[in-house]
């Protein structure tokens, strides 16, 4: 994970189960925005970082393992699946 990220403190903000600066974990240093940046008027946040991988990611490995397993037909939604968790658990250790 990058050492520089700020993280965020979360409190109510309904985004934060999906963002980055609040699910990630910290190693050595932590520094904190003094509130939560989201904005109840707007609905958004300017500083979310998704801890989801895009669909593109998702695709890319998921055509690795259909061709790792030979080709075979009909395992799509497992490789789709299993490319998702991955890149998840990656995502969210670094």
């Amino acid at each position: 994970m990058n050492p520089d990220i700020i993280f965020c403190p979360g409190g109510d903000c309904p985004l934060k189960e999906t963002c980055f600066r609040f699910t990630a974990i910290a190693y050595g240093r932590r520094s904190s925005f003094v509130s939560i940046p989201y904005s109840r008027r707007t609905n958004s946040c300017d500083q979310f970082i998704s801890n989801k991988p895009k669909d593109e990611e998702i695709a890319k490995l998921a055509y690795f393992f259909y061709l790792e397993e030979g080709y075979p037909s009909g395992k799509d939604k497992e490789h789709w699946f299993r490319a998702e968790k991955e890149l998840f658990e990656r995502f969210n250790q670094n």
